[in-house]
């Protein structure tokens, strides 16, 4: 069977154009109840809102370009990326940012004791969005990851809406995945006056901030995993083990050909190819900057 028949076998449409099909299920507990005794649908703003994108990073070039590129390469206008960095990391991500192309991106530096939480909360309080949203400096997003969030935010009573399905890419191994179905927090958007504040933890912050979430509003998760890529390399804030558990509870796994055609598929919308290559231990394969035509 092809990589196309495979996926969707799974459910699983491809992305292509400027809509996206996903399935909307709205999700909470049933005792996610307000003090007036119900749940609290957000507020929904007419016009455009604005989105601010979230990342923390560290300034790996090799990671952090990529994700730089794909927040470049949105479809939505109304955008801003905050980036929070440590002060070594603090020039070369501000080059980065400049050499990338990319509309109103901002860098701010923090001490090396702020936790990943206190860099995210930092990064909410610094950004101007009415939606705000994680941005992983190490994962991979489609053209159209901010308009479709968008759109749901702006079509529904949800709070917040995440993603019920991700595609989970090991270059390394040339190994992917549909992951398994369930609230995968690193794909939040949320409206900014419902977000809760990150905990002061170094890793499993936003899974805390989710559950906070989903106990107090209404929120929502769709299914279009080809939107988010969630990347494994030697850098990740969790190690081997946890990716290796992820891969085993996936729906698909995606190897030989069929991982050949998928990176061709995702070729035409994600740097996938660069990415691969900068991550890569052989050095003749290191990955040319990206040329950007006139702004």
């Amino acid at each position: 069977m092809g990589l196309i028949e495979t996926l969707k076998s799974a459910g699983v449409g491809t992305v292509s154009g400027r809509d996206a099909r996903v399935e909307f299920i709205v999700v909470g507990p049933q005792d996610a109840v307000a003090a007036d005794g119900a749940r609290r649908p957000a507020v929904v703003r007419p016009g455009s809102p604005m989105v601010s994108c979230m990342m923390v990073t560290n300034g790996d070039r090799e990671v952090i370009r990529h994700a730089l590129e794909c927040y470049r390469r949105q479809t939505y206008e109304n955008r801003e990326l905050v980036v929070v960095t440590h002060p070594d990391g603090l020039d070369r991500v501000q080059a980065l940012a400049v050499q990338s192309g990319a509309p109103n991106i901002t860098v701010h530096s923090v001490g090396r004791d702020m936790t990943l939480g206190d860099c995210r909360n930092l990064a909410v309080a610094r950004s101007r969005g009415d939606i705000v949203m994680q941005w992983d400096d190490d994962d991979l997003y489609d053209p159209l990851r901010v308009a479709v969030a968008v759109e749901l935010l702006t079509q529904s009573p949800a709070a917040a809406v995440m993603l019920a399905r991700v595609l989970v890419w090991w270059p390394q191994r040339r190994l992917a995945a549909i992951s398994e179905r369930r609230v995968w927090e690193g794909s939040i958007a949320v409206w900014r006056d419902h977000a809760s504040p990150y905990p002061s933890l170094a890793r499993g912050e936003d899974t805390v901030a989710v559950d906070a979430l989903t106990c107090t509003r209404i929120t929502a998760t769709y299914d279009a995993p080809l939107l988010y890529v969630y990347t494994v390399h030697e850098r990740n804030t969790w190690d081997t083990e946890h990716f290796q558990e992820i891969f085993e509870r996936a729906q698909i796994l995606i190897q030989g050909d069929q991982y050949a055609e998928l990176m061709r598929l995702m070729s035409v919308r994600l740097p996938v190819v660069e990415y691969a290559a900068d991550l890569s231990p052989t050095p003749q394969l290191a990955s040319p900057g990206y040329v950007h035509g006139p702004a």
